[in-house]
């Protein structure tokens, strides 16, 4: 992998750095394109920042309603109950921004697996008929992915299959850290087309793991963070001092 490297000192740092990315792509897409798609991911890293992107100081510098949020992946679980990744972001950011409802595309997690799959691959193509003219999904504007300390980013874990398929949109049966869960995920096929992506990770407990992930021989069957790999060679890995040690 060859990605820009990123290393802030502390989590104020860590959040600020991302919010101004964020504020900075958002005007510039909106005002070459009229919109901005942003994916969210799920986790302790991001609440920082979603917190401080939903001040007052930073909320007023976006036009939300032009900005569209999707979810790189979630849990099958209610949208009101612990555990949805949307019900973090919708706490933390966009029950504090006037953005329309109908610009928030949830993945329905409240469906069975199957029904869940159709559902968002529909909202994707709804999307990008609308905005950009009729393609299969998004070409999103900016993603943001976690990875975990196995080495898995949304919900691709070890083992899974490489996209070969070109699919979209996974149901994915997995256990992490002893908490098994049904989810549905984005693929790299996705991910892959967007036109930046950052992945965000804090914490001494990955440190030997991102030093792997971007030093050594890639194994993407092993090390599914390693499939991340943008047609458009905007990748962006955004570390805190603690997970950045072993680089």
């Amino acid at each position: 992998m060859n990605p820009t490297i990123i290393i802030q000192p502390d989590q104020q740092s860590f959040a600020k750095y991302m919010a101004e990315i964020i504020v900075t792509a958002a005007s510039a897409d909106i005002e070459q394109n009229g919109v901005f798609s942003l994916v969210l991911s799920g986790g302790g890293t991001p609440q920082p920042l979603y917190e401080l992107l939903a001040t007052s100081d930073y909320a007023k510098r976006i036009d939300w309603e032009r900005v569209h949020l999707f979810w790189g992946d979630d849990r099958l679980v209610p949208p009101t109950e612990d555990g949805s990744n949307y019900k973090q972001v919708k706490e933390a950011l966009i029950d504090h921004l006037p953005i329309p409802a109908e610009n928030v595309w949830r993945m329905k997690t409240e469906l069975e697996m199957s029904a869940a799959v159709d559902d968002y691959l529909a909202s994707l193509a709804t999307f990008a008929t609308e905005h950009q003219a009729c393609k299969q999904w998004p070409s999103f504007d900016l993603v943001l992915l976690g990875m975990g300390s196995d080495g898995h980013t949304a919900s691709l874990f070890p083992g899974s299959a490489l996209d070969s398929q070109r699919d979209g949109v996974w149901g994915v049966s997995a256990e992490y850290e002893d908490r098994p869960a049904q989810r549905i995920t984005l693929t790299e096929s996705i991910f892959n087309d967007a036109k930046r992506i950052f992945v965000l990770v804090t914490g001494e407990k990955k440190a030997a793991m991102i030093a792997t992930v971007i030093n050594e021989t890639q194994q993407p069957q092993k090390l599914p963070i390693q499939r991340i790999r943008p047609k458009s060679e905007h990748l962006t890995f955004v570390l805190d001092e603690a997970v950045a040690k072993l680089l």
